[in-house]
Formats: structure tokens, sequence, C-alpha cells
């Protein structure tokens, strides 16, 4: 992705790489992978020839070790110092989108909703470097206690991400952002792809009764005042089976705005099964009607929107009978 073909930018023009060779190891992400272990100081590169196999092609030739290989590599990975240039790297690096999830209402979490807080602010990370790198992930208004589970649950996490007890305003005003909100306006892949600085409320309700959170943080924050928009991602014009998970709303943004995926097939990815089948429910009822049969209640539906719904969700016999299992389905022929 992007680290990627930076890192092999650097190579090219810096060190005058034409293949790298990496072990194996080093690869289970990927040359992506291996890019972001650069940016935050864990790997490095050195002028260092190595025989091997060659396992992918582009953005450049990488290299992995093998006695019995037939092809070269005049750069190699490797641990500790190298002969790379990591702050050029790192400057190279596009400092947009960056996503701030803001930790202001962490107070108001149960313990339970605070651990499942922290592993998706880990899991955000995690997607952030499918794309880009820690620089573009800022976790604002973080209190002692987040640091402390996050230390907790990720002690032998090496990362660069931007964690402060400092509110997200000084980061957001004169760019163009905008606030995630399940109770904002709809938006359009277009003016997603023109904002800067996305905001995501640090929300987790999984044991509170909640509802305008996010609004009521927004308001906290100040950001009313200097009239940031508030955006809900909706598939297909509903809110229904989108994800709310904070990891996913930063996944969905990425595919959508970096990756140049389409924003409803962004959101069908990043769907759970429950999500998925929540709007399965949802668009039988929509597309389909109850009717009377001998004294029975049926969800009629007819046989070619029944066929749509399957083909766009994705699901199976399985997703289909769960979710009519209250009621027997009626499939209609024209």
């Amino acid at each position: 992705m992007i680290a990627a073909s930076l890192l092999a930018s650097a190579l090219r023009s810096e060190l005058g790489c034409s293949s790298l060779c990496v072990p194996g190891r080093y690869l289970r992400r990927g040359l992506q992978g291996v890019a972001v272990d650069a940016l935050i100081g864990r790997l490095s590169v050195a002028r260092e020839r190595c025989a091997g196999r060659m396992i992918i092609d582009a953005p450049i030739p990488v290299i992995v070790p093998a006695r019995d290989g037939a092809s070269e590599a005049d750069c190699m990975i490797v641990e500790g110092p190298g002969d790379l240039d990591v702050e050029s790297l790192r400057n190279a690096m596009p400092r947009s989108p960056l996503f701030i999830i803001d930790l202001s209402l962490w107070d108001k979490h149960s313990e339970v909703e605070k651990k499942e807080l922290v592993e998706q602010v880990i899991s955000s990370i995690n997607y952030v470097r499918e794309y880009l790198w820690d620089g573009n992930l800022l976790v604002s208004s973080a209190p002692g206690g987040f640091m402390e589970l996050f230390n907790r649950y990720a002690p032998d996490m090496r990362h660069m991400v931007r964690i402060t007890s400092n509110p997200p305003l000084q980061f957001m005003k004169g760019a163009r952002s905008a606030v995630l909100d399940p109770y904002g306006d709809a938006v359009s892949e277009e003016e997603l792809k023109g904002v800067d600085v996305f905001l995501v409320g640090g929300i987790v309700d999984k044991e509170r009764k909640v509802s305008n959170e996010t609004f009521s943080l927004y308001r906290s924050l100040g950001l009313d005042n200097y009239g940031v928009p508030r955006y809900k991602l909706t598939l297909w014009g509903s809110r229904v089976g989108v994800p709310d998970r904070i990891n996913k709303i930063v996944k969905i943004l990425l595919d959508a705005v970096v990756g140049g995926r389409g924003l409803d097939d962004a959101i069908l990815a990043a769907q759970s099964n429950k999500d998925r089948l929540q709007r399965l429910v949802h668009e039988l009822q929509v597309r389909g009607r109850i009717i009377n049969v001998n004294g029975e209640r049926r969800l009629a539906i007819n046989e070619n929107e029944l066929k749509d719904i399957i083909s766009r969700l994705g699901i199976n016999d399985k997703v289909l009978r769960r979710a009519t299992r209250g009621i027997k389905l009626l499939v209609e022929n024209e």
C-alpha cells in the first residue's frame, strides 16, 4: 500500500537498491508491514547482498533468502541500525487522512466497556497500518487509565501513535475536519474524500443504554462553534447494519478514502455476521409484506427481490433461515 510504495521509492532513490532481501519472518503482513516496521524503528535497510527466491515483483522486487535461490538482492532488511533515512521516509508519508479517537467520555464507561474500547483502539492501529502508518492515528483526551489498560493488553506492541491528554481541537482547526456520528447527516463518497481529519468518538455502549453520546461529545469539545460537520455512514440510504465499532468505522473510511473502494462495498466488507443479519431482516421487512394464509402469518416477497438481497449482502441459506425464524417466508414468482 502507501507505506510500501514510498519505502520502495526511498530504497531506489536514496540507497540505489534494485531489489530487497527480506527474511520470511518479517513478511507476515507483506511489504506494507515491512515498511511500517521500518517507519516505527523496528527494522531498517542495509546495503547487503543476498541470494534467494523472488516472491514479490512490485513496487520493488522482494527476495526471500534461500540457498537454492536464483535471484539476488542488493539491499537487505535488518534489525537495528541500517542505511535507511527513516526520518526522510516518515516525512514523505501523507499527513492525511488523520484519524482521531477521542476519549473524553472514558470515565462514563464500565470496566468491561473500557477493556472493549482499548481493544478497538488496538485494532484501529492495525487497520491504519494496512494502508498508512501510526502517524495517521491520534488518540486525544486520553486519561492515565487508558494507558494503563493499553499497556496491559498490548505490552509488547511497538508503535508511534500519538496519544495525548489534550483535546483534539488543535488538530482539527484549519483542516477539513468531520465527526462520525450515527445521528449526523448522510455523507457521500465525494464528501468523505474531501475530509483531512476524521474524529471518531471513543464510545462503547456494551453495558449501558445511551443515545446521542457522539453529539454530546461534539458539543463538549466545542466543535459546534467551528461548524465541523457531523457525518453518518449509510448503506443504501439506511444505517441499519452499518458497523458501529470504532475499528470498523476506521476500516470503512480507510477502504473508501485511501483504498478507493466504493463506500457501500467498504461497509459490506466490514460487516460482522450480526450486522449482516440485522440488515437482512431490515431488507426483508422493507421489500416484503406480511400476509395471512389460512390463518397463518407469512412474509411474502418477490423472488427477484429476494435474490437481489441475497446477492448484495452476500448471505447464505443459514443466515436467511435465522432471519426468518419467527415467520414463514413465502417467495412469490412474477
